[in-house]
């Protein structure tokens, strides 16, 4: 299958640019004659090469899941709804993967086996229910359950994504602010001090820092790409990896947010798993994919091992020492229940909640503490500035 970029009219002096996928050239042609548009220039590639570790995002994951629930409830063939849902589909990556699926499922392989060719396209956590869904007949369900997993996560990063937008832009700006001052402002001042006696340490200080700026920018990028990278390489090494990653947990407030999302995700997830009849090892083993915490990672192999050797997952979870008390105990009175899942999805409601009184908390401290930061910056580049322009007024007064 080739990806035919082309632009071209019709007999009326429409044009028409698009993008089109077919066997070959002579297919490409037919479509366009079919069509009664004529071509004037084309480019054609390998598709393929566009969906190279492309991720599908947490919405389209919702969208996808949902609408194949429906249309699988409505006993409509699984074949059929890929076709449908790649014919409406408008992102074009995400076209090309509906294709390959449809391909693959016309040729009979498993749709999750499908999904996982995808250049990991499809996470594990949906690849891994769709094999539990397809094994028990109840695919439609699993995905209906997908598709709840998956609104809950989208509704919890859009609600982080949103509360920081606004440290973000003010931190920017703060930065653009500093910057102006220093490149800008400040350099004025140094000449109408050049001919000025000592000044205070404060403005040599401030001055030295600007010149700095000023003259030396170029080393001042270079150290910063230097440290970049460096830092790259050290992200590579799982040691340094995992140790931020618990550095993360332990932060003020950001690491109780840290933890309260994580709680929240591993609390849906295996719930979302146990309802579907895996066992116990597989879930943990599939939650630790998702879990985007390395230091977190560790840990649940050690719950793994202790479950293995026949210990509750309640007190396997109370002696990493990760996660809340309340987590542990809430999973405890599941297992002695009889009725885990819900207590999980239960514990899962809370830490949701949780988050967003944690994001809001948050923000609400965050924001006074920059501009109050940006304000004490402020009135010590002023601070420095002032006394010897004051003299200088006092002297030629």
């Amino acid at each position: 299958m080739k990806l035919f970029t082309y632009k071209a009219k019709d007999s009326k002096g429409n044009m028409y640019k698009g993008s089109l996928q077919a066997e070959d050239r002579e297919a490409f042609f037919n479509y366009l004659q079919q069509k009664q548009i004529y071509c004037l220039s084309y480019r054609e590639t390998n598709h393929k090469t566009f969906i190279k570790e492309y991720r599908i995002s947490v919405k389209q994951l919702t969208i996808f899941c949902r609408q194949l629930a429906i249309m699988l409830g409505s006993d409509i063939p699984l074949i059929k709804c890929i076709y449908i849902l790649y014919q409406q589909e408008k992102e074009f990556k995400f076209k090309n993967i509906l294709q390959n699926v449809y391909e693959d499922l016309q040729k009979g392989i498993e749709f999750s086996r499908s999904l996982k060719l995808q250049k990991r396209a499809f996470p594990n956590l949906l690849i891994s229910m769709i094999r539990c869904g397809e094994e028990s007949g109840t695919l439609d369900l699993i995905l209906e359950r997908m598709a709840k997993h998956y609104e809950s996560e989208n509704k919890l990063q859009n609600k982080v994504k949103n509360a920081m937008a606004y440290p973000i832009i003010l931190g920017v700006i703060s930065f653009l602010v500093i910057l102006i001052l220093l490149l800008l402002v400040v350099p004025t001042f140094v000449e109408m001090f050049a001919d000025y006696g000592e000044l205070p340490f404060s403005t040599q200080l401030l001055m030295a820092i600007s010149n700095g700026i000023e003259n030396y920018w170029g080393v001042i990028l270079l150290i910063n790409v230097i440290l970049l990278g460096t830092f790259s390489l050290l992200f590579k090494m799982k040691s340094f990896k995992q140790w931020i990653d618990q550095m993360k947990l332990t932060l003020p407030i950001i690491g109780r947010l840290n933890i309260i999302i994580l709680s929240a995700r591993f609390a849906e997830t295996t719930a979302t798993l146990y309802a579907s009849g895996m066992s116990l090892i597989s879930i943990l083993d599939t939650v630790q994919g998702i879990m985007n915490n390395m230091y977190i990672h560790s840990k649940l192999n050690h719950v793994k091992q202790e479950v293995t050797k026949g210990v509750a997952l309640s007190n396997a979870i109370r002696q990493v020492d990760v996660f809340p008390l309340m987590l542990s105990s809430v999973i405890l009175i599941g297992e002695e229940s009889g009725s885990l899942e819900k207590a999980l999805y239960k514990a899962a409601a809370f830490y949701h909640e949780e988050a967003e009184s944690a994001v809001q908390k948050m923000v609400t401290l965050l924001e006074p503490s920059m501009i109050m930061i940006l304000g004490i910056i402020v009135a010590t580049i002023i601070s420095a500035i002032l006394p010897p322009m004051y003299e200088m007024m006092g002297s030629i007064g």
